[in-house]
């Protein structure tokens, strides 16, 4: 078995817990390559901000890591994701949280899939999705447990794989105030000329690991509110997230774009 909950082999959780009745929790995806975590600390953050956000007692680190690593000795060396989600436990028969509950973790670990190394090759196929996003300040950027908008944008990504040709991979999601946001598997970065450009996440959308660490490692990085016409514009564009790397978009609604290769490394210079 690939799960422990609060350090236990199980596949079972509490019909009460609160992540699975109100989604009042957070999660995080992380890579394991030659049997390290990759990105640790930047994870790590995104856990430790959600829940003091959401008022939820972090777990500890130490606690966290060991779990992770007993799940990578049983699976293997062949890379890895290892999800990691955090509930605020069981209790309450309302949306108000009990005043004391017991922080629950559940780890889980599969294989990375398999297509996503011919992705990074051949490149994505993307097209503009017609569902948007909320706006919530309060929540923007963080990786809650509420994704019900994501679960609808893949269905419309599955009704347009249908009709479509080419035969999108993903989908180009803007906010409600008409602004890009981001793919629906990732952050959305793209080159006019020699200038980079990725969205602005105050309002809606998801601020992914990769994105803190391009942000952090590429500070000309252009952060703005951009209509999707703009990225007709692009000279190149990229998806991201911590399983893809840097996927590059090989054509964008039946327009064709050069395919560059990226680096094996979550600190390319761009």
């Amino acid at each position: 078995m690939h799960t422990l909950m609060n350090g236990e082999a199980t596949d079972q959780v509490d019909i009460l817990d609160r992540g699975l009745n109100y989604g009042d929790g957070c999660f995080t995806t992380i890579a394991v390559i030659d049997e390290q975590l990759q990105l640790w600390q930047r994870h790590w953050q995104r856990l430790n901000d959600t829940c003091t956000k959401l008022g939820i007692l972090v777990p500890d680190e130490a606690l966290l890591l060991a779990e992770s690593e007993a799940l990578i000795t049983e699976f293997g060396k062949e890379p890895a994701a290892i999800k990691i989600v955090i509930t605020r436990g069981s209790g309450g028969r309302g949306y108000a949280p009990p005043k004391e509950c017991e922080t629950r973790r559940i780890l889980s670990i599969n294989a990375i899939p398999e297509h996503y190394t011919m992705w990074r090759t051949d490149g994505i196929h993307i097209a503009n999705a017609s569902f948007r996003l909320a706006l919530q300040p309060e929540l923007a950027g963080l990786k809650t447990l509420n994704r019900l908008e994501q679960v609808l944008l893949k269905q419309q990504l599955g009704k347009l794989q249908q009709v479509m040709n080419p035969v999108p991979d993903d989908l180009i999601v803007c906010d409600a105030n008409g602004f890009v946001c981001e793919a629906t598997m990732g952050n959305i970065f793209w080159r006019e000329g020699k200038q980079w450009h990725t969205p602005e996440l105050t309002e809606a959308g998801i601020a992914g690991v990769v994105r803190a660490e391009l942000l952090a490692n590429n500070p000309n990085i252009r952060i703005g509110h951009y209509l999707p016409e703009k990225l007709a514009e692009a000279d190149e564009i990229f998806v991201c997230n911590s399983l893809l790397g840097l996927v590059p978009v090989s054509n964008i609604n039946g327009s064709e774009l050069p395919v560059r290769v990226y680096p094996e490394s979550w600190l390319t210079r761009l």
